[in-house]
């Protein structure tokens, strides 16, 4: 229910489709809901729990993004299974070694945005004072091994605790945190739109520089800001 509400409010935005891994009460493997986010050409992953624990004063909520062991693994097997070199449109002779220049940038890139989108809905649960806020964490869970696209896991409360179980047993509670983590999503796709080249979502691209670049012709091609531009190529406003 939660996560029915969470993608109704988000597909009440005009620029937002949200899509759900799962609409019933069916089992779906861990790996299975990342390859269907990735066969979505998602720009975010979020995957909403419920938590519990032996002591029934535990509470809060708190988010977690992929430790990097987590990353790694994930990006051992993009390598290793040829999806990205293909991905960066890098699969002739020669290319190894660019092929693994950008998977490291790319893995670097989607944990800093995993981090910032869950930063964003931890902030949104806080400002409507709904539950205590614990922390944003790393952790290697199996639902987070992607390096498609910035990944979080939302804990959404305790059932083990009284005043959380409450909360989120009560509809109107349900509606309240479901808004708490739909204008978290919006507001980090607000602050850190997807980058898209030929309309697909890429956390990474490759421009070769040829006369007559500048970065605002640059921005225009690929649907970013200069700003924007600067930051991913460590550019100083000097250097533009």
């Amino acid at each position: 229910d939660l996560a029915r509400r969470t993608a109704a409010i988000l597909n009440r935005n005009s620029n937002v489709r949200a899509v759900l891994t799962r609409d019933t009460d069916q089992y779906l493997t861990l790996p299975r809901r990342n390859d269907i986010a990735e066969q979505k050409g998602a720009d975010v992953f979020v995957s909403i729990h419920l938590n519990s624990a032996p002591s029934r004063s535990a509470r809060g909520a708190e988010i977690f993004f992929v430790a990097p062991a987590g990353a790694e693994r994930a990006a051992h097997q993009a390598l290793e299974s040829g999806e990205a070199a293909h991905g960066f449109g890098l699969e002739g002779p020669g290319d190894e070694d660019i092929v693994h220049m950008l998977l490291d940038v790319n893995q670097q890139a989607v944990l800093a945005r995993s981090e910032l989108l869950a930063e964003s809905i931890l902030e949104s649960v806080r400002e409507r004072d709904l539950l205590p806020t614990r922390a944003v964490k790393q952790k290697s869970f199996s639902v987070l091994r992607t390096i498609s696209m910035p990944s979080v896991l939302v804990e959404a409360g305790f059932i083990s605790n009284t005043p959380d179980a409450k909360l989120v047993k009560d509809p109107d509670g349900r509606e309240k945190v479901a808004r708490a983590i739909g204008d978290g999503v919006l507001e980090f796709l607000r602050a850190y739109p997807p980058q898209r080249v030929g309309g697909e979502v890429t956390a990474s691209a490759v421009h070769r520089v040829q006369s007559g670049d500048t970065l605002w012709t640059l921005s225009r091609k690929y649907g970013t800001t200069v700003t924007r531009l600067r930051e991913l190529n460590g550019l100083r406003p000097s250097e533009a």
